[in-house]
C-alpha cells in the first residue's frame, strides 16, 4: 500500500509540483517565454485527458494488476517525452559559464 501511495505522489509531482518549483530555471536553461512553458503544460493536460478517458472500459476489460503496472509506466514515458519536447524547442542546454 505504502508504494502505491508513493507512486501516485511521484506522478502528481513531476508533471505539476516540480515545474512550479524550478520555473524560473526551466525558463532560463531552456530559454523559454512564459507562453511557450505554458503550451508545454497545456500539451500535457491534453494528452493526459485524452489518455485517462478509456481508463473506465479498460478497468472491465484487464486485471488490476495489468493496468497497475501500465498506470506506473505510462507517467514515466510522459515525462520523458515532455522533457524531449522541451529540448528540441529550444536545443540542447547551454553549458553552465565557469565562475
Amino acid at each position: 500500500m505504502l508504494t502505491l501511495i508513493v507512486i501516485g505522489e511521484v506522478v502528481f509531482f513531476l508533471p505539476f509540483v516540480l515545474p512550479r518549483i524550478f520555473r524560473p530555471t526551466l525558463l532560463e536553461v531552456f530559454g523559454l517565454t512564459n507562453f511557450e512553458l505554458g503550451l508545454a503544460f497545456s500539451v500535457y493536460g491534453t494528452i493526459a485527458v485524452l489518455a485517462y478517458l478509456p481508463g473506465g472500459p479498460l478497468a472491465d476489460w484487464f486485471s488490476a494488476r495489468k493496468l497497475m503496472t501500465l498506470s506506473c509506466q505510462r507517467p514515466s514515458a510522459s515525462v520523458v517525452a515532455w522533457v524531449s519536447m522541451l529540448t528540441r524547442m529550444c536545443g540542447s542546454s547551454p553549458e553552465p559559464e565557469p565562475q
